[in-house]
């Protein structure tokens, strides 16, 4: 191997990255470790935050479309020789993907049919006045709730 690798440029040269990069690793285990300030967290959590803009205008939303179509384009393209094999797998996933959504709704239904009827159960134990009274309740709660944790997101920025 070694004379193998004093005749070959090319196995010498990879050989000779190799060493520079071990060389490279043994410098930066011999630094210290920075010592960040202590918000140094808080200050990079709200810049980013602050930085977030997403799509600015009509020429950089014309530009992301442009340049998915295109991928579009080149995806179709690519798989075109194994089309049917891709569209047969494409037509299960949906019928997988409907029965998921299928199953979802179904959920949602089941709770909104069981809270419809333990307010309709509750009503007639009660009367309307005290269902009011338990709804804006609930919804005072809930608002409760959503202050407070957008007042403590607030508070970290």
């Amino acid at each position: 191997m070694e004379r193998h690798v004093t005749t070959c440029p090319d196995c010498s040269a990879e050989l000779n990255d190799q060493k520079n990069f071990l060389r490279s690793l043994d410098v930066l285990k011999d630094e210290k470790p920075l010592k960040l300030p202590a918000d140094f967290t808080k200050k990079v959590v709200a810049n980013a935050e602050s930085s977030v803009a997403g799509l600015r205008g009509d020429r950089e939303r014309f530009n992301a479309v442009f340049i998915c179509a295109g991928l579009s384009l080149f995806v179709l393209f690519a798989i075109s020789s194994d089309g049917g094999k891709w569209a047969s797998t494409a037509v299960d996933s949906g019928g997988r993907g409907f029965t998921v959504a299928g199953l979802v709704l179904q959920a949602i239904l089941s709770f909104v049919l069981g809270v419809s009827m333990v307010i309709r159960s509750f009503v007639t134990q009660f009367g309307s006045v005290a269902l009011l009274v338990a709804l804006v309740s609930v919804f005072a709660a809930f608002v409760l709730v959503f202050l407070s944790r957008r007042l403590l997101r607030f508070d970290r920025a």
